[in-house]
């Protein structure tokens, strides 16, 4: 393996949540699936920044009635105690070496996330690391990996793929090729807040799907302003574990040819990099930011909570929608994927994969990166269009699909 794709590889086993949500689910100090379910549904509220009290937890997991009253009925907390330990022994024995140490403080149902301490098991590191100085080590180190793994990978894209010639009649990616303008491959990345508590100082790291970029960070605190001095934007932001690999089958397609290709994270691009480029977006629906706009000019709309996709056959009434219900409740899960070429700014375009688990967009990445995918897309329509959308429906597991059925291609614009 060559050695910046394994320091991409490093990276993102220390910074991918729910890797190590399921590792700890599938321990032995999870003795029952009451165990898993409950702790998914605790960070799965944490993550999408929702407040839970025990009359909701009561409700959504223990199948109390709405009318539940916590003063007769103590199984949220019990139960809340129960895996406070069971997370408390995990961690003394199985999850001793894991990157990333996630608790519920007590008098709370939010869970934290905290970079543990465990780079190294020599005396010294452990000191270096040890105290509130080595969280901010830790992550500062994996900063430095994130911008070492892009640098490299812009560098050294030709050396890693093998030479071949581009097929310039692949009409997904013809126009791409062939722009005067230079490629803009926008990443999504996860906009990270810190929490100092303010009895004991203590930090955690948060992340919210409705805040995506500084701007959206500021409004947040302005819309709750008892939280305003207790919170900051972190400064560092991380992507799940499929962004290399979708940057990389992206960056193939172009290999071979004289085109100039820059990476930018999506919480760091700005009105003149969308003016100046041809784009091609790869996240997560909640990571597209200042591209949102552009997704009105095809036939989707999205929500992020509950994650739903809207489908607009006449680009404004919508006529079905789609819901996600069983994300991070089974092992085999479905996703649908949204992707799309449209118009962009002063005759620039626009190419984006999104979708809301890794497995769904890095899927759609792959057929269409396959040159035999072309046939595929012929055998639902004959049309060539310059601008189009189309929606996958995605059956798979953690990074991986493995099955999918194109539920919609259709032209957009004129």
């Amino acid at each position: 393996m060559n050695d910046y794709l394994a320091v991409i590889l490093i990276m993102k086993e220390n910074t991918d949540i729910i890797f190590w949500v399921e590792k700890v689910c599938r321990s032995k100090a999870f003795t029952s699936s009451g165990d898993s379910k409950l702790f998914r549904y605790l960070v799965d509220a944490s993550l999408d920044g929702r407040m839970l009290k025990e009359t909701i937890i009561a409700v959504d997991i223990f199948n109390r009635d709405p009318a539940f009253n916590p003063g007769d009925d103590s199984i949220v907390r019990s139960s809340i105690y129960n895996l406070r330990k069971k997370l408390d022994t995990y961690y003394r024995d199985e999850g001793i070496g894991d990157n990333l140490k996630i608790s519920i403080p007590k008098g709370s149902y939010q869970v934290i996330f905290e970079p543990a301490e465990n780079f190294d098991n020599q005396a010294n590191i452990k000191r270096l690391l040890r105290g509130k100085n080595g969280i901010y080590l830790i992550l500062i180190i994996l900063a430095l990996l994130t911008s070492l793994s892009i640098i490299l990978l812009s560098i050294q894209r030709r050396a890693y793929l093998k030479l071949r010639k581009t097929d310039n009649n692949n009409f997904f990616w013809s126009d791409f090729i062939e722009s005067e303008k230079p490629l803009l491959i926008v990443l999504g990345d996860y906009f990270m807040m810190e929490r100092i508590q303010p009895n004991d100082s203590s930090r955690s790291y948060i992340r919210n799907p409705f805040i995506n970029t500084p701007e959206d960070f500021l409004s947040f605190r302005d819309l709750n302003p008892g939280i305003r001095d207790q919170m900051k934007a972190f400064g560092m932001s991380y992507f799940g574990e499929e962004i290399p690999w979708g940057l990389m089958k992206i960056i193939q397609v172009f290999n071979g040819t004289s085109k100039k290709i820059d990476i930018r994270y999506s919480s760091k691009i700005g009105p003149d990099e969308l003016r100046n480029n041809d784009i091609i977006f790869f996240g997560d629906f909640s990571t597209i930011t200042v591209l949102k706009s552009f997704l009105y000019q095809t036939h989707y709309r999205f929500k992020i909570s509950p994650p739903t996709v809207y489908y607009c056959a006449n680009f404004s009434d919508t006529t079905e929608i789609v819901t996600i219900s069983n994300r991070n409740e089974t092992d085999f899960q479905n996703d649908y994927a949204i992707v799309g070429k449209i118009k962009g700014y002063q005759g620039n375009k626009i190419m984006f994969f999104l979708s809301f688990s890794a497995f769904g967009k890095t899927e759609a990445v792959y057929k269409l990166t396959d040159p035999a995918f072309q046939d595929e897309i012929k055998n639902i329509s004959s049309e060539k269009p310059e601008y189009w959308d189309m929606f996958f429906k995605v059956s798979g597991l953690g990074t991986s699909g493995f099955d999918y059925e194109i539920l919609r291609f259709e032209p957009v614009g004129k």
